[in-house]
């Protein structure tokens, strides 16, 4: 992943870091090393063994593609320009000729541009950072004597996905189904967890798989959001207070009435340390209390944490196109008197065609660059396509707000090429098929109006608002115009549905959440830089923005856990010696389970997934019905058979099901195979049921 990532994006891109350099490397080598292997999966679908070749296969590929692109490449588009025409000012020399080609080194690391500092406090910084990345995943995810381990306030986001990431790894999945809906089309992103099964499937524990690309994906976000404070404010400080705040940014004012309602200093402490539940907003809206705008989405979502990194690895890259040309400012201590900003099209166009050509670089060399970011966008919906749908709005925002609008339609375009095919695909059945409105006002507000929604978003950001306020007061007017840009993703929340459940708009706040944390870490700086006084008055609205956010840890560290077991299990074992990665379950509507832990697929799992995810549910839900209630044996049969059902499995849970009426069970137990009996009752007094073949 690493050395493709770097090979194609080091030709490209300027970095400014070894830490940048390393950051693009991995997520780009992610998303192109998982589409290549699922795709080469796809090819082998009819094999008994499709990983398996599809890794040989990317194997091979991949080390061709490394000869092919191991030579330095001299004279490429954008060769560290910003670097030569920095170097020349220094020196005041008037003259430069931007067009010559110069043999330099074909990776591009252009730290001579960066603020001055101490790179051991980088490292430093993200260590630590690294650290409670590492207590933040395994807090809820872990394997632990043979038995899969996650916290329960993550229970339906890693019940769903762990049983998608062990269908590909130990099932039969290609063409992909969701293992709790087969036999139809997946409509779910689901490539960060193929390449955890795939870690898996190659001999690592997929536990371990997806913390450890949970823990590089944190790693190079962090380092982004970093890279990208730097750019934009020329400060190194600014930056390691934006990658730290990714933490703690997302904090809303719901802790002050939680803590005026306690008696004492000691009875406030003792409670935030018992704490179980996120602290209460006191909105009765749906997910309130969930903790949607807390870090801890981003624990329970590994798959956001790396596409919320490559929009961020794209607004890296077109900050610094639009300063190589012409329209974005270099920070004042920084900028070269031969590149002046532009902040509008009027005095773009007034700068004349031919002097653009002599002052600036050819755009045209800006292509290659433009259209690798576009792809990197592009192949996101089946990686989390609400972060496609995040970095759609920005990249429309941009090309509103800000000139070189052919260059970013080029951007586009690529984004809608590789992008549509996918939300076509994932879309059948959200929108389109349950007949809402993509309009929707108001979030998760059920009457909304105004001055409720303005509370609401008030109340919910707090003193991260003010923050903003000054950093849009004090900023160049190019970093006014990218605020609001990527605040361009508030309003699509709050007046658009574009999923089947509105409270999944909560993910593009998390986006803003990231991105905005750059401006607020240049208010707290630009607050506190000048006098002890001042840097006092920042530490203290430091610490009201991210109190509420310090508090709401604390019913993840204090959380249960579920355990599903797995190693040395006597239902596990079953399974895998007895059943076909192909055979299908009639079972509970089911979320973590030991059927669905060995790759199996169950007929009708956990209904709010499904319904989240927008599957169709009723014609299911009915035929599900039936064939727990059908008393005549024939009519059953057909019922079984016609929709491929290999096994029934009736428990506890199916005999509590109040949507079941008159339950048969009976039927099954005088007319069907009884192949395995839950008889230490550990699995909710279970029996498992053969469906005779057919004569």
């Amino acid at each position: 992943m690493f050395i493709l990532g770097d090979l194609v994006c080091r030709r490209i891109f300027t970095f400014t870091s070894i830490q940048h350099r390393l950051a693009v490397a991995f997520l780009s080598g992610l998303l192109f090393s998982s589409w290549l292997t699922y795709l080469f999966a796809l090819m082998f679908a009819n094999t008994t063994q499709p990983l398996l070749w599809a890794n040989l296969l990317y194997f091979a590929i991949t080390i061709g593609l490394i000869f092919l692109l191991r030579k330095p490449q001299f004279g490429q588009p954008g060769d560290g320009l910003f670097r030569k025409i920095r170097k020349a000012a220094s020196r005041g020399r008037q003259e430069f000729d931007v067009t010559t080609p110069v043999a330099e080194d074909h990776i591009k690391l252009d730290s001579d541009s960066r603020p001055v500092g101490n790179a051991k406090w980088d490292w430093i910084c993200l260590g630590i950072c690294l650290a409670f990345g590492c207590w933040l995943f395994f807090a809820t995810l872990d394997y632990s004597n043979g038995n899969f381990e996650f916290a329960i306030k993550s229970w339906s986001d890693f019940g769903a996905n762990l049983s998608l990431s062990q269908s590909f790894a130990l099932g039969d999945n290609f063409p992909t189904e969701h293992p709790f809906f087969p036999d139809e089309t997946i409509r779910y992103h689901f490539l960060f967890w193929f390449q955890a099964a795939n870690l898996s499937f190659l001999g690592l524990n997929l536990v371990w798989s997806i913390n450890l690309l949970s823990l590089l994906s944190l790693a190079a976000l962090l380092v982004l959001i970093s890279t990208f404070a730097e750019i934009l404010f020329g400060s190194r400080s600014i930056g390691r207070i934006a990658a730290v705040l990714f933490f703690f940014a997302s904090s809303s004012l719901s802790y002050i009435p939680f803590l005026l309602s306690k008696v004492s200093f000691g009875d406030a402490i003792s409670s935030i340390s018992n704490l179980s539940d996120f602290v209460k907003s006191g909105y009765p809206f749906r997910g309130e209390d969930w903790g949607g705008l807390t870090v801890a989405v981003f624990s329970n979502q590994r798959h956001l944490i790396s596409s919320a990194g490559i929009l961020l690895l794209v607004l890296v890259f077109l900050v610094q196109f639009y300063r190589r040309n012409g329209a974005f400012p270099a920070p004042e201590n920084e900028r070269p008197e031969s590149i002046p900003e532009i902040v509008n099209d009027a005095e773009l166009e007034s700068i004349g065609q031919e002097q653009i050509q002599t002052k600036f670089a050819d755009l045209k060399s800006e292509l290659p660059g433009l259209i690798l970011c576009g792809a990197l966008i592009g192949l996101l919906p089946y990686w989390n396509s609400a972060v496609f749908v995040s970095a759609s709005v920005v990249l429309g925002s941009l090309f509103i707000f800000f000139p070189y609008r052919q260059h970013i339609a080029v951007l586009i375009g690529t984004v809608v090429l590789l992008g549509l095919p996918q939300i076509l695909m994932l879309r059948s059945g959200n929108l389109a098929s349950s007949g809402q409105s993509l309009f929707h006002w108001g979030y998760i507000i059920p009457e909304p109006s105004v001055p409720l929604v303005l509370e609401y978003i008030v109340w919910t950001f707090g003193i991260k608002l003010i923050l903003l306020l000054i950093a849009f007061w004090f900023v160049p007017n190019s970093h006014k115009r990218l605020l609001v840009v990527i605040t361009s993703l508030v309003p699509v929340v709050f007046l658009f549905q574009l999923s089947t459940d509105a409270f999944n708009n909560h993910k593009l706040l998390n986006i803003w959440t990231v991105l905005s944390s750059v401006y607020i870490a240049y208010a707290i700086w630009l607050i506190g830089r000048e006098s002890f006084m001042r840097a006092t008055l920042a530490v203290a609205l430091t610490i009201v923005m991210i109190l509420g956010a310090v508090i709401d840890l604390f019913p993840i560290h204090n959380d249960k856990f579920v355990s599903v077991p797995f190693k040395d299990d006597r239902l596990t074992t079953w399974l895998f010696e007895n059943t076909q990665t192909t055979d299908l379950f009639l079972s509970d509507t089911l979320l973590s389970h030991p059927i669905l832990f060995t790759g199996r697929k169950i007929f009708l799992g956990n209904t709010l997934f499904a319904w989240t995810a927008g599957y169709e549910l009723k014609e299911r839900e009915n035929t599900y019905r039936m064939m727990f209630q059908e008393r005549d044996l024939e009519k059953l049969l057909r019922l079984l058979r016609d929709n491929k059902i290999v096994y029934v499995v009736i428990d506890d849970g199916v005999r509590a099901n109040g949507s079941i009426k008159g339950l048969n069970e009976s039927i099954y137990q005088k007319n069907f195979e009884k192949v395995f009996e839950d008889t230490e009752r550990r699995y909710g007094n279970l029996t498992v049921y053969r469906v005779p073949a057919i004569p």
